[in-house]
């Protein structure tokens, strides 16, 4: 039986219990008298499964961020834009940034890229606000 141990370093660690005394030319170890081979197998970072859920990663964070600024305007009773959802867009955006560099597309990537830095701007705008309020001029 075949049990996944661990990723480490680009590799799939596997261990299989090996009843037979012999190993091979295949490193192992025992734990509480249970002999282990292990098989290392690495991990594509080209294969398009991986990339398909950082895509799918990407657009959750990026979609939550609506769900915070609903959630934050339904407690207030009108329409507000918390910090939260910037923390989000910015996320969510570095993300499928990545993403569509993978995909090699270009306008996918400059509207990434023109959002992020829209983003941080508005968090530059934020912070620099709440400073002027706490020190007084």
């Amino acid at each position: 039986m075949d049990a996944i141990i661990c990723i480490q370093s680009g590799f799939l660690i596997e261990a299989k219990i090996d009843e037979k005394t012999g190993l091979g030319d295949e490193k192992g170890f025992e734990v509480k008298g249970v002999r282990y081979k292990i098989r290392a197998h690495p991990m594509k970072i080209d294969d398009p499964k991986i990339w398909i859920l950082i895509g799918f990663l990407g657009q959750f964070c990026f979609s939550c961020r609506f769900l915070v600024q609903w959630i934050a305007s339904e407690k207030q009773k009108k329409s507000v834009i918390p910090i939260a959802f910037w923390y989000f867009s910015i996320a969510g955006a570095l993300v499928l940034f990545t993403y569509a560099l993978y995909r090699r597309d270009p306008v996918f990537i400059t509207g990434q890229l023109f959002g992020v830095l829209i983003y941080l701007r508005n968090l530059h705008l934020i912070h620099k606000h709440k400073k002027s309020e706490i020190t007084p001029a």
